[in-house]
């Protein structure tokens, strides 16, 4: 029994030189057929952080696409609110001993 807890490593440990294999994502799973034996037989943690790197560059590019366009799309919407923002400190910000003039609550 004890040799049985020494040789088992924790689960939120990463494996240095197979994790690539079973960290696919879905769509490039299917390379795994070619890459994955390679990875097993090689036993390398440079292949596998290799591998990982080509797996996952297509899924932080995709993501990055997806945030710019949002960041993009939602732009005029957020200097619309600021307007909003600015007409109501101007306007309705209340007027009396101490409180700032409607230029400095512009600024």
């Amino acid at each position: 029994m004890l040799l049985y807890t020494l040789s088992v490593r924790d689960v939120s440990e990463a494996d240095e030189k197979y994790s690539s294999v079973v960290s696919v994502p879905f769509p490039l799973s299917v390379l795994n057929l070619l890459f994955g034996s390679i990875v097993l037989g090689a036993k390398s943690p440079l292949l596998n952080l290799i591998l990982l790197h080509f797996y996952f560059v297509p899924v932080m590019l995709v993501c990055l696409v997806f945030f710019v366009t949002y960041q993009i799309v939602i732009l005029p919407f957020c200097y619309l609110k600021l307007l909003g923002h600015k007409w109501a400190l101007i306007v309705k910000a209340p007027v009396g001993k101490g409180s700032s003039s409607s230029l400095d609550r512009a600024g």
